[in-house]
C-alpha cells in the first residue's frame, strides 16, 4: 500500500482505528446480511422467476426491487465490497471502470472478484527454510515429499508496518530518490553476497560526460576524504527507511486498538467469503433475470427500442453497427452500448430476449380482462320466500327488529 492510496482506503471504512466492540459489530452485521441474502433475497428471486410468465410478474418484480433497494443502501454491502479491495466502490476492467453501486452490479461481477477477501494492510507470512539437502532437491520443478526433520522453520523479518515501508520504497511513484537509494542498497548487498565490487563513473554534470571510471571500488574520494561506499549507502538507506516509517505511523494504516493477530479479523474475512459464495450461487441460479433489475441496463435497452421505433426499424432486431451509426443519434447510442457491461457483444445477446419478453408482456396486458374486486361492490338483496338473500354470495341475511 502506497501512502498516496491511504486516503482512498480510509474513505469508506477506517478499520485500523476501530476497537474490538466495533469490529464485532461489523462481523455480526455481515452475518445478518448473509441471512438476508440466503433467505429473503433468494426466496424473492425464486418467486419472481416462477411467476415471470404469469399475471403476478409485476407484483413479483416490485417485491424483489423493494428488497434490492433496501440491501443496496446498506453499509454491509459496502463493507463486503471493501473487503475485496474495491475501496472506492469501483471495479476496474479492461473495457472500463464499472461502479459497484448496487447488489445487482455486484452479482453480475462477483465471479471476477479476487479469490479471497483481504484486510487493508499486508499479512506478513514469512519464508519457509529447509536443510541443505532438501533445499537442493526442492529447487527442481515437480512435487516433493518433505518430512518434518527437513524443516528448519519459518523466517520472518518485518512487521506489517515495516512491510508497508518497504513497499513504498520499492515504488518510484512514492518518491523517486528514495526508490533510487533503496535499489542502490539492495544491489550493493547482492553484489557483496556474490563477492562483486561496483564500478564508479565520475561525470561532468554540466556536460553530462564521463570524466573517468574506476573498477572494483570500495571507497570514493571526495573533497580530500575517503568515503566507504557500503557504509555510506547503508547509512542513506537507514535514513530513508526511518523517515518513511515515520510517515506510515502518522497515517495509522495498521490496527491501533485491536491486535493485528486477533481471531476477530479472520472472522470478518470469513463472513465476507461466505457472502461471496452465496452470491456466486445466486448468479448461477438466477443469471437470466438479473438484467431485469439493472436500471441502467434497462434504460439502455429502452433507448435502443425507442431509437429503432423512431427510425422506422423493426424493434425486434438489432441492426449492425454501420446501420445504427448512419442514423442521426446513432453514433452516441453506439458509444453508450460499447461502454455498457459486456459491450456490444452482450447487448446483441440481451436485446432480442429483452424485446420479446417486453412485447409479450404488453400484448398479454392488453388481452387481459379487467379484474373486479367484489369486496367493493354494493350488495343487492332479494326476497326468496320468507328470507332476504345477498346476490353476491347467495347467503341469507338475518334481519332483526329495527333494521330497515
Amino acid at each position: 500500500m502506497t501512502i498516496a492510496s491511504v486516503e482512498s482506503v480510509k474513505r469508506e471504512f477506517d478499520l485500523a482505528n476501530i476497537n474490538e466492540i466495533e469490529l464485532e459489530e461489523y462481523i455480526n452485521s455481515l452475518k445478518s446480511f448473509s441471512k438476508s441474502l440466503m433467505i429473503r433475497l433468494d426466496n424473492s428471486f425464486k418467486i419472481y422467476k416462477n411467476v415471470f410468465n404469469t399475471e403476478a410478474r409485476e407484483a413479483g418484480f416490485e417485491n424483489t426491487k423493494t428488497l434490492l433497494d433496501e440491501l443496496d443502501n446498506s453499509e454491509e454491502l459496502k463493507l463486503f465490497v471493501y473487503l475485496f479491495g474495491y475501496y472506492e466502490n469501483k471495479f476496474f476492467a479492461p473495457d472500463g471502470t464499472k461502479p459497484l453501486s448496487n447488489l445487482i452490479k455486484v452479482l453480475k461481477l462477483i465471479d471476477k472478484f479476487p479469490t479471497d477477501p483481504k484486510l487493508p494492510w499486508p499479512t506478513v507470512d514469512g519464508f519457509l527454510l529447509f536443510d541443505k539437502s532438501t533445499e537442493q532437491r526442492i529447487k527442481k520443478i515437480g512435487n516433493h515429499d518433505i518430512k518434518q526433520d527437513d524443516f528448519l522453520g519459518k523466517i520472518k523479518f518485518f512487521s506489517a508496518e515495516e512491510d508497508i515501508v518497504i513497499s513504498n520504497l520499492y515504488s518510484p511513484s512514492y518518491n523517486s530518490r528514495k526508490n533510487d537509494i533503496f535499489k542502490l542498497f539492495i544491489n550493493l548487498k547482492i553484489a557483496s553476497c556474490i563477492d562483486k565490487l561496483p564500478s564508479v563513473e565520475y561525470i561532468d554534470l554540466k556536460e553530462n560526460k564521463i570524466i573517468s571510471k574506476a573498477e572494483n571500488v570500495k571507497t570514493i574520494e571526495h573533497q580530500n576524504k575517503k568515503i566507504n561506499l557500503e557504509n555510506y549507502v547503508s547509512e542513506l538507506f537507514r535514513e530513508v527507511f526511518i523517515d518513511t516509517q515515520k510517515e506510515i505511523k502518522e497515517k495509522k494504516i495498521i490496527p491501533q486498538y485491536v491486535d493485528i493477530e486477533s481471531e476477530l479479523w479472520k472472522q470478518l474475512l470469513n463472513q465476507a467469503n461466505i457472502i461471496k459464495q452465496q452470491l456466486l450461487q445466486m448468479k448461477t441460479e438466477y443469471i437470466n433475470i438479473l438484467d431485469h433489475f439493472d436500471s441502467e441496463r434497462n434504460e439502455l435497452l429502452f433507448e435502443i427500442r425507442n431509437f429503432l421505433i423512431k427510425n422506422d426499424l423493426d424493434e425486434r432486431f438489432l441492426p449492425d453497427r454501420n446501420t445504427i451509426e448512419s442514423i442521426k443519434g446513432g453514433k452516441g447510442l453506439m458509444k453508450r452500448i460499447s461502454a455498457s457491461d459486456g459491450g456490444i457483444a452482450e447487448i446483441k445477446k440481451d436485446y432480442p430476449k429483452w424485446i420479446i419478453d417486453k412485447i409479450t408482456m404488453e400484448e398479454n396486458s392488453k388481452s387481459q380482462k379487467p379484474i373486479v374486486d367484489t369486496n367493493n361492490i354494493a350488495p343487492i338483496y332479494i326476497k326468496k320466500g320468507d328470507k332476504i338473500v345477498d346476490t353476491n354470495n347467495n347467503e341469507p341475511i338475518n334481519i332483526q327488529k329495527g333494521d330497515k
